[in-house]
């Protein structure tokens, strides 16, 4: 299965939804996010995600 998150802002939501991208990974699952420049640090070298969109 892949997965898109897509959070462009709101630094909140982004932390909130790790842990989502961690579980959905460790079930087996493909994780991409897309988000904003600005919150690119949050998210690169993430273990969980296979591919950050910016």
């Amino acid at each position: 299965m892949k997965i898109l998150i897509v959070r462009l802002s709101a630094m909140g939501d982004i932390i909130h939804g790790l842990p989502v991208a961690a579980n959905a990974s460790a079930a087996g699952a493909r994780v991409g996010w897309l988000t904003d420049n600005r919150y690119a640090g949050l998210l690169e070298g993430a273990p969980f995600l296979e591919r950050l969109f910016l």
